[in-house]
């Protein structure tokens, strides 16, 4: 069994609740900002309840005269640009539907490759691109080191099927991205 940080386990847990409601109520999302918005909601929820749901950063004062500041972000975002390199080794933008950012190692140093980023994940909704460019784009930002878990949730409506299908795929890069392909009828 792979072992997860506290805070991936968590996300874990809710997309798989998420999953189960969608698959019992469709209609109640119509579009994919409305899966992203629920999905952050959650996870913001569940960390602001539990204590975790700011990450920190503490900016010195220079000279040492003039006040320190400290900054307090939500610990869940919707769409940062995280730089990765691509295979034609130009710099490009990822753009994440939801992430999960990690606390500072040292909380008056942001790293100079930006905010770490503990976990993303990506979602396609009632989309006809059947493309893997969001597996493979997560599967860069693990390779680079950018986000140390990721998630891309597919959610379809097949109104041939007489039961909903759920497929999770948590097999990637050593089980730090998990897939999961979701379809229901209406």
């Amino acid at each position: 069994m792979s072992y997860y940080p506290h805070l991936v386990q968590t996300a874990w847990h809710t997309v798989e609740q998420l999953v189960k409601d969608w698959v019992n109520n469709p209609h109640h999302w119509d579009r994919e900002i409305d899966i992203q918005s629920e999905l952050r909601a959650r996870l913001a929820t569940i960390f602001s309840l539990t204590g975790l749901g700011q990450v920190v950063f503490h900016e010195e004062g220079h000279p040492p005269s003039i006040e320190s500041k400290t900054y307090r972000y939500s610990r869940v975002s919707c769409e940062p640009s995280i730089p990765y390199t691509y295979s034609d080794q130009k710099e490009h933008l990822a753009v994440p539907d939801v992430v999960i950012w990690d606390t500072l190692a040292d909380p008056t140093i942001v790293p100079k490759d930006g905010w770490p980023v503990l976990w993303a994940c990506e979602i396609k909704y009632k989309s006809s691109d059947h493309s893997d460019w969001d597996e493979k784009k997560l599967g860069y930002l693990l390779d680079e080191k950018r986000i140390e878990f990721g998630c891309w949730l597919k959610f379809h409506i097949d109104n041939s099927l007489r039961e909903p299908l759920i497929s999770w795929d948590k097999r990637q890069y050593g089980t730090r991205l998990w897939v999961c392909t979701v379809s229901a009828p209406l």
